[in-house]
């Protein structure tokens, strides 16, 4: 069985701080398949200071399917939160937004980073 989440997988040579990142589109497959997007998308971080991270997630089954000690969780929002966490730091708030639960949008805060869990593998023929 892949594992969804390796510490290993992120390794970003070169940090590019920008003033302007608002958010990210991030893939939720296994890191060991989306590296390349991880690393390439998140050498760019945010040059402010923010509080909480919201991840909006559509999961794509009924049940989660991640179990950690005794603990369910959506691919959807795993992989995003556990790269992030691990490049920025666990002294921030992640927040999941499962969209088929939470249709309210929220409103921009400038203490905020927004994340679209995103699946860059389905429909590959189109």
């Amino acid at each position: 069985m892949a594992t969804w989440f390796s510490e290993g997988d992120i390794q970003i040579e070169k940090i590019i701080t920008l003033s302007d990142i608002k958010g990210y589109v991030l893939p939720h497959a296994g890191t060991e398949y989306t590296k390349q997007v991880l690393n390439s998308t998140l050498q760019f971080k945010p040059k402010k200071k923010f509080k909480n991270v919201y991840i909006y997630y559509l999961p794509a089954k009924k049940e989660e399917n991640i179990n950690i000690n005794g603990k369910k969780y959506y691919h959807e929002y795993y992989v995003p939160w556990k790269s992030l966490q691990y490049f920025f730091g666990k002294d921030i708030e992640y927040i999941g937004i499962n969209i088929l639960q939470n249709n309210k949008s929220k409103i921009y805060n400038k203490n905020s980073i927004y994340i679209i869990s995103a699946d860059f593998s389905h429909f590959l023929p189109f």
